[in-house]
């Protein structure tokens, strides 16, 4: 299907479509989902007090900005993070179906947060699948416990593991590494304690939606529409989700840059943001920038070409001068050339930063 563009003020005449909205930066991506959701509102007849617009977004910062854009509006708006969602929604009412079979205490489980990696939990872990040459290397083991994901396989089975670029956190030693069928086993050291991690969420999610498709039915009854903001954040499991609500009844829609992907760690794959296509589903792209002045739009546009942006501030702006390089050498060329004159730092450690 082609591509139509449109800008950050248009409303979609047909709102009963699934679509996909790529943005660049200063494009006014939430702005037009905040007005899409308002158009929504104003038009669907397939909402009331019981069946809700479901807006999904990946920060806590991100929830509080849409809810408060949206204002009075927010009574028929469920506005969260996704595995916020699909607890409340999923894990927490139905997951007595299956917490059996997965050693998980139901009765205790009170929301989802990192976990703490105590030498009880450990040593039980140790002894349960008889890895006596980890004690010790506590350190080694809490980071790959620390960085281990639930990844999704062409089979369609979740299996527990390091990501790919990161399996060397696995090798203790030359001799010896954590066996990879153990990491579950850890896991559910946790939930005999009714203790779940983050990404456990993504787990049971997918196993009870799986298992008991009746759970996407009521889903699709409280929300037939489904908005995802971010969306190039998304992680295959996530994803898999979100298709499956879209089956049936609930319009799906999503907007996000593939260029501001930054969930890589968690999964997320810009091709899958690409390639992303339901059944009838809408393509557009907002290609004008509202934020930046005439010459950082310039830049942007020599960075990328997937994106052309076109600037809407008649605003030349200054000349920027970007340094990219080893720490070192820009530090160097800051303290040469900017003595009296602003300037801002860019890095992946806050540590560099200071």
């Amino acid at each position: 299907m082609s591509i139509i563009q449109i800008d950050s003020n248009k409303r979609l005449d047909d709102i009963e479509h699934h679509f996909k909205v790529s943005a660049g930066p200063g494009a006014g991506k939430t702005h037009w989902l905040v007005e899409h959701i308002r158009n929504v509102l104003h038009h669907s007849n397939r909402l009331s007090k019981i069946r809700k617009i479901d807006c999904i977004t990946y920060t806590n910062i991100a929830v509080e900005t849409i809810l408060t854009r949206l204002g009075t509006s927010v009574t028929q708006v469920d506005v969260s993070t996704i595995h916020s969602f699909l607890y409340r929604h999923i894990v927490k009412p139905y997951v007595f179906l299956i917490a059996d079979e997965y050693s998980l205490n139901y009765s205790k489980l009170d929301g989802h947060d990192e976990l703490n990696h105590s030498f009880s939990k450990m040593e039980s872990w140790i002894k349960s699948t008889r890895q006596f040459y980890l004690y010790g290397e506590e350190n080694k083991v809490k980071k790959a416990l620390n960085t281990i994901q639930w990844q999704l396989e062409s089979d369609g089975i979740l299996y527990l593991r390091l990501p790919k670029n990161k399996k060397y956190l696995g090798t203790i030693n030359p001799k010896a590494s954590i066996k990879k069928d153990s990491y579950i086993s850890y896991r559910q050291e946790h939930w005999k304690s009714g203790y779940i991690h983050h990404d456990d969420v993504l787990f049971f999610s997918y196993q009870l939606i799986t298992r008991y498709p009746f759970i996407l039915e009521v889903i699709r009854s409280k929300f037939p529409y489904f908005f995802i903001d971010e969306f190039q954040d998304c992680n295959p499991i996530q994803m898999t989700i979100i298709k499956k609500i879209s089956e049936f009844e609930t319009i799906v829609g999503c907007i996000g840059d593939p260029a501001q992907s930054i969930y890589e760690f968690q999964g997320a794959d810009v091709a899958q943001f690409l390639d992303f296509n339901l059944d009838r589903m809408y393509h557009y792209k907002i290609l004008k920038n509202n934020r930046s002045t005439i010459k950082i739009v310039k830049i942007l546009n020599l960075i990328r070409s997937d994106l052309i942006q076109e600037p809407t501030r008649e605003i030349e702006g200054e000349n920027h001068c970007l340094i990219v390089g080893p720490t070192k050498h820009a530090i160097q060329i800051v303290r040469e050339r900017c003595i009296d004159k602003d300037f801002h730092t860019l890095s992946r450690d806050n540590l560099i930063v200071k």
